[in-house]
């Protein structure tokens, strides 16, 4: 459904009922399943979308993140403006050594790029460190 089709005073409950991936408060509520699914077909080179649904707080209004993948590459468009395309779905945890605190998946153009790598670019105000990057899920839950 296209984002200004969405009715207004939309719910959590209306979210999880859609299908969506669901985050309000940072807390992963519903969708994991979803996400799962994603990623698998993603790994199978299978065109696919998902939309994730994420909130601060149950007042707050949802920003929408529709992310898809075709053709090996990844688009992410959102309903504040957003449209850009990106080469990779990188997933970071823990376990990696690479120290996020939290499992994460980023949209990058770099494959290989680290955790740290994007945290010292992101925070360098040198130019040439620039990166571009759109993390699309945090797996606090």
């Amino acid at each position: 459904m296209d984002f200004d089709k969405l009715p207004a005073g939309y719910l959590t409950e209306n979210a999880i009922e859609d299908g969506c991936v669901v985050f309000v408060g940072n807390k992963l509520i519903a969708g994991k399943e979803v996400w799962d699914a994603f990623i698998a077909d993603v790994g199978k080179n299978a065109a696919c979308i998902v939309r994730v649904a994420t909130k601060q707080n149950e007042k707050d209004s949802f920003r929408f993140i529709d992310l898809s993948y075709a053709d090996s590459a990844f688009s992410v468009k959102t309903n504040d403006g957003i449209d850009k395309s990106y080469k990779f779905l990188n997933h970071y945890a823990p376990a990696d050594g690479d120290d996020p605190a939290i499992e994460c998946y980023a949209l990058t153009n770099e494959e290989n790029i680290t955790y740290a790598e994007i945290e010292r670019r992101l925070a360098s105000s040198l130019a040439n460190d620039s990166i571009d990057v759109f993390f699309v899920y945090l797996g606090i839950e």
